[in-house]
Parts: structure tokens; sequence; C-alpha cells
């Protein structure tokens, strides 16, 4: 990694230092508790009704035959959180859905979305036991600022969407019937995170089982006091139970940049000639040759 790269890093990470602890808001709940809740609730038709009335029945199509286990992200990538979300998934016994928010505005001054243009693999351990990182950007971050991110382009000129969901691909990833762009639910429920929150989490009474991490580091602590916090005791207050949200990421890892990593593995299972993504430009090559 160049000195320049290093730099840049150094400053993203301290974005993320100090005051990170989980927030215990009484709002996780145990995995081997939620799959069987959801289920009691999926199957309490009373308490359905209750949930479809308040969202005046405006419930989203992927939750229209059964629960689902969901990740919700801007655009669904297979990072490392991904990787324990599939995992959970699983283990829930419930089928995946990522959640995306497609008609939000791209910016580099947003962590997640800052990682969808710059793709951080990691190669094993270096000389210092320390993580071996190969870090691409892939993004031209002062055109795509400020831009839709369906619309925003890679540096190969490929929507950077695409891009991303051929990685899931690429690694295996079924995505039929397994994204869903909540833009236009959103927009509906109020436009802004404040308004449609309490409608999102009424989706997790009895619809399905969120699999997050909630921070009250500098990045997220206002949002989740001023949004998240209030959203939530709403929806317990209303229905009498909790939305099913159930910790994502490992402890030891919640507060870490790891989250947004990739494994270097990730490109063996990539059809190269038949890929749209031009690798060659990516110069991810030579990430290869070091497995």
């Amino acid at each position: 990694m160049t000195d320049k790269k290093q730099t840049q890093e150094t400053e993203i990470a301290k974005t993320t230092e100090t005051v990170q602890t989980a927030v215990d808001l009484g709002i996780y709940t145990p995995l081997s508790v939620a799959k069987e809740e959801i289920w009691r609730r999926w199957n309490d038709k009373e308490l359905r009704k209750k949930v479809e009335d308040f969202l005046g029945g405006d419930i989203p199509e992927v939750f229209l035959s059964e629960p689902r286990a969901i990740l919700a992200r801007h655009v669904a990538s297979p990072n490392n959180e991904t990787s324990w979300f599939l995992d959970m998934a699983e283990a829930s016994g419930l089928k995946y859905v990522f959640l995306e928010y497609l008609q939000d505005k791209f910016t580099f001054r947003n962590l997640s979305k800052y990682y969808l243009g710059k793709l951080v693999f990691r190669d094993g351990v270096g000389k210092h036991a320390g993580d071996k990182l190969f870090v691409e950007k892939i993004v031209d971050f002062n055109q795509a600022e400020s831009k839709k991110i369906c619309d925003v382009l890679t540096l190969s000129e490929m929507n950077l969407v695409d891009f991303h969901h051929e990685l899931l691909r690429g690694n295996g990833v079924n995505l039929d019937g397994a994204v869903f762009d909540m833009s236009e639910w959103y927009s509906k429920h109020g436009g802004v995170a404040k308004r449609y929150y309490e409608y999102y989490f009424a989706l997790l009474i009895c619809y399905g089982i969120l699999f997050e991490n909630y921070l009250s580091d500098k990045n997220e602590g206002s949002f989740v006091q001023e949004v998240i916090t209030p959203a939530f005791k709403k929806v317990y207050g209303l229905f009498g139970v909790k939305p099913l949200v159930v910790s994502l990421v490992p402890k030891k890892s919640e507060n870490d940049l790891v989250v947004y990593h990739y494994k270097s593995s990730l490109f063996k299972n990539l059809n190269f000639k038949e890929s749209s993504i031009d690798f060659k430009r990516l110069k991810i090559y030579a990430l290869l040759d070091k497995i």
C-alpha cells in the first residue's frame, strides 16, 4: 500500500475511534429466540392485521409469502459483514433478502458509501502480524458526489450497483428474489429517516428479522439517538412486542473497518472472460497472483 493510500485509510479510520460501544437499548434479540418468535408472530393473524393496518396495507412484495432474514444496505456487496449475514440467515432458517436504497445520494463522507467506491481486500498477514491489505479505488469520488447511487459509474464506466451485484453472483450468492430496492417505499412513508423508520421497524414485528448493529460512536451516535431509539420505542409501544433485530457483527469487530473488507479469494470464483467487470483496469490480477 502506498503512503498516500495509508494516509487516506488512516483518516477514515479516525472517524471510528473513541466512544465506540454497542448501543444497549434492549434493541437486540438473540437469534435463538428471534428465529422462533418470528414464526409465532407470522402465524398470529391478529398481530399481522394490526401491522398491516399501521402500514396502510403497504407491505413490500418480498415479505408477502414468508418472513425473511434482512440485511439493509445502500447496495448489497460481498464484504465481510455480508458473509456474516449469510451465515446467520442460514442459521435462522429464513430466506435472505438484501434491502437496498438506490435512490439515496452518494457521498464519500458516509463510510458505508465510501467503501462501495473503494475496495479493500485482505491478502493474508503482513510482516508485523497486521492485516495485509490491497486497496483499489473504483469510483471517481468527485464525479460521484451527490449523485443518486443508482446513477454512479465505476472508473470502467460500469454501473456501480451492477458492479457489486456481479461481485455477489461471482461469489456464489443467488440474488433471484433476494434484492429489493426500498427507495420508493421509503419515499411513500415520509422520505426521510426520521419519518419512515417507525414504518420500517413495524415490518420487523412479524415480516422479518433485521441483522444489524447500532453504535454510539461519532458516526452513528446522533442518528441512533434521534432516529433509531424514538422509532424503536414507538413501535414497541404500539404493538407490545419488540421489532426483531439481531446483532450482526461480532462484538470484537463491530467498531472495526474490517466489516467493509473483502476476502482476496472472492475473485477465484469469477469467470473473467464472461464478466463485464474490467478487472484488468482495476488492477486486481496482481492480487490473484499472490493467492
